[in-house]
């Protein structure tokens, strides 16, 4: 493998025409620590170069046989291929990356990794693809505390939202970010992340509520000039530029584009052009300057052979061009848009019957109230450690009382909880006529008679007892019911109430909850034990899922009921 990789890498540098071989030899002899620099410094604005110096990291890697530094060289190797548009070669490097962090159990380079995998899909409109590795992000940050997997993760999964036009939701996200952030924003290790964030909170603001954007428009303008960031001033001339045009003020609007414009293009950002020169060219348009429109747009059309932009905002600034066009009577080059106009809406609904929006809609503000209260508390107690010895103490001493309170009250809690699971068990017993499953609006989309034949098939699996095959998963029930994971889904959320994942454990509770109670060998099992024989991966799912579901730990629940017996 290694001397097939460095044949490749060798075919590569000859046709990198800029680079001399002299100059690559004195570039192998940098350190990796530099060459990783040197990425950084030219990955926007010379990035063949950057691709250069990603592969020679490679190459010096596997040579030093550092795994470590191999992996973050296909982290890199991939942002460029993606850069490239070269889709294959991208996710074939991050996969190894991917591979390297899962054996290792390094949660950074995991999220690194699957970060930019979720970003090579992005940049190639495969939305669903993307969102599904920023939740594996999000829960890698539940599992860890980590404030930064939980930042990545929302503002990943904001910038899809606003591509599909979910502004306000996308706003929601980036305020979590603000919230965690506020109390850390003079720490430089959060500096660039709470620009992007109110960068986000600007953008989305835009399309619902103007005067709210202007706020967050004066905010990243003192972060510009506090930190000398240029590349937060570029976004707030764009933003501003963008807010002009809103506001129909389309003369101001080119004048701060333009400033916008030379940042942007100083700064070596190709990506970041798209937006000013869309609403550039619409500025342009409103004022009747359409030859001004068509010299924009087509600079866009130009950059878009090397970049892949937001695609249903390109399906945009396709049709003005071709309105540009034929308004200026160029027939000849309205028909050539208004084709690839028509071509775009077509690509552009394959790519939303694609995604999946009840995951993206799942993914709610919401659900992270908790763990942003959780994350917000442990930042506001790290800013608090230099309080004295006697504060502390008496902090300690008021949690220690309040500990013992709350420990009094649950054991009270958990034994109402335990004698009323006992007495709802026994009340089964003695009426075990099952009660008809919950139904809400039936899913138009899947036919009566196929419902009927899938909930026969579900009554199977659940007096088979299948349900416990540690391997259960919504392919393999629908293969077994010989149907297709989409209406059994849409079938057992419409009758019975819950997600699949939900039926699946609410069954293996409920079965353990009766077995237990009346099965003396079974409550003598570990806990583990008992997870395994009811499906369950892990002793934590298992008693997680317990918990939520009665009230108590099973620990407890089985403890009970040997010393009752």
């Amino acid at each position: 493998m290694s001397f097939r990789y460095h044949f490749i890498v060798l075919l590569c540098l000859c046709f990198v025409g800029t680079i001399s071989a002299q100059d690559r030899d004195s570039i192998s002899e940098y350190s990796y620590q530099e060459l990783n620099k040197r990425f950084s410094k030219y990955r926007y604005n010379e990035p063949k170069k950057a691709k250069l110096y990603a592969d020679i990291m490679l190459e010096k890697a596997i040579s030093e046989k550092n795994r470590l530094q191999e992996s973050n060289a296909y982290v890199l190797l991939a942002r460029s291929e993606s850069y490239f548009g070269n889709l294959t070669n991208a996710l074939d490097f991050v996969d190894k990356s991917i591979a390297y962090a899962t054996v290792e159990e390094n949660y950074d380079l995991y999220v690194k990794a699957i970060h930019r995998k979720g970003m090579t899909y992005y940049n190639f409109g495969k939305y669903d693809e993307a969102i599904s590795f920023y939740l594996k992000i999000d829960s890698i940050a539940r599992i860890t505390d980590n404030i930064a997997y939980q930042l990545k993760s929302n503002q990943s999964i904001g910038a899809v939202k606003t591509v599909l036009g979910d502004h306000k939701s996308a706003a929601k996200l980036f305020l979590e970010n603000e919230t965690i952030l506020e109390p850390l924003k003079n720490n430089p290790a959060y500096a660039s992340q709470y620009a992007s964030t109110i960068i986000g909170l600007c953008s989305a603001h835009t399309y619902f509520d103007i005067p709210k954007a202007e706020e967050y428009l004066s905010k990243l303008k003192d972060i510009s000039t506090t930190s000398a960031d240029k590349d937060a001033l570029s976004y707030y001339y764009m933003l501003k530029g963008i807010i002009f045009y809103l506001k129909k003020d389309y003369n101001a609007a080119l004048e701060t584009l333009e400033t916008a414009d030379s940042l942007v293009t100083s700064l070596g950002r190709k990506r970041n052009l798209f937006p000013m020169y869309r609403f550039k060219g619409k500025a342009y348009y409103e004022l009747g300057a359409f030859e001004k429109t068509i010299e924009v747009y087509e600079k866009i059309k130009e950059l878009q052979k090397d970049i892949n932009f937001d695609h249903f905002k390109y399906q945009e600034v396709i049709a003005t061009l071709a309105l540009s066009y034929d308004t200026i009577n160029n027939i000849e080059k309205a028909i050539e848009n208004f084709t690839l106009a028509q071509e775009l809406v077509k690509a552009n609904d394959t790519i939303k019957q694609a995604i999946n929006y009840e995951i993206i809609n799942k993914y709610d503000h919401k659900i992270f109230q908790t763990k942003i209260d959780r994350l917000v508390a442990k930042s506001e107690e790290k800013e608090q450690q230099n309080l004295s010895l006697i504060y502390t103490s008496l902090v300690l001493a008021t949690i220690i009382i309040l500990l013992l309170i709350l420990y009094q009250k649950n054991k009270t809690n958990n034994q109402k909880k335990f004698k009323a699971l006992v007495q709802k068990l026994e009340d089964a017993e003695k009426n075990s006529v099952e009660k008809p499953a919950t139904q809400k609006t039936k899913e138009k989309k899947v036919p009566d008679e196929k419902i009927t034949e899938i909930l026969k098939g579900l009554q199977k699996f659940e007096d088979s007892h299948a349900f416990l095959h540690k391997n259960t998963s919504l392919t393999s029930v629908a293969k077994k019911l010989n149907t297709n994971t989409s209406y059994l889904s849409k079938t057992i959320n419409a009758h019975k109430g819950m997600s699949f994942i939900n039926y699946i454990t609410k069954l293996r509770i409920d079965y353990a909850l009766k077995n237990l109670k009346n099965d003396k060998v079974l409550r003598s099992y570990s806990i583990k034990a008992i997870a395994e024989e009811l499906g369950f991966k892990t002793e934590g799912a298992f008693s997680r899922a317990f918990k939520k579901q009665t009230g108590i730990y099973p620990s407890y629940f089985i403890k009970n009921l040997t010393s009752n017996s």
